[in-house]
């Protein structure tokens, strides 16, 4: 008998315990500014680098250093194939110097939506960026390239 009130008395102290321990709490979500705010797209911005390449030759015995620059212009704003506002940026390079002339090199769409920021290169789309930008929260940015390329 000893034995079973015992056990009923553990049964009730863990549902009470169970019970009393949970608590309503609410946690206030900020998904912080937009994305706009970190991609300022305006026509005509751009954005010039200076570029150093490390290039292994003859097996990884040699090592030779490529130099040069690279400019980002936004050229203008498109539609994209569902309609909406996209940016198309022109990529060229020159020499490190700069004593060359511009040569273009390529382009790119960056279409900045209300949650995230995706980039077409290639005709590959990219997730760059995606709110909330918070520690510990991450996202497929190759979320729309295919499983088997080939």
């Amino acid at each position: 008998m000893k034995q079973l009130s015992f056990s009923r008395l553990f049964i009730l102290s863990a549902i009470l315990f169970t019970l009393f321990s949970c608590s309503s709490k609410t946690e206030e979500f900020d998904a912080g500014p937009p994305t706009t705010d970190y991609l300022p797209l305006v026509k005509g911005k751009y954005i010039t680098y200076r570029i150093d390449s490390l290039i292994f030759t003859n097996f990884g015995r040699n090592v030779e250093v490529h130099r040069y620059q690279v400019k980002h212009i936004i050229d203008d704003t498109i539609r994209d194939n569902i309609g909406r506002l996209s940016y198309r940026i022109y990529r060229y390079t020159r020499d490190s110097t700069g004593t060359s002339d511009w040569q273009p090199t390529g382009s790119y769409f960056i279409t900045p939506l209300s949650d995230r920021v995706e980039v077409v290169e290639d005709n590959l789309r990219f997730i760059k960026l995606h709110v909330p930008l918070v520690e510990g929260y991450n996202w497929k940015g190759n979320k729309y390239l295919p499983n088997d390329a080939y």
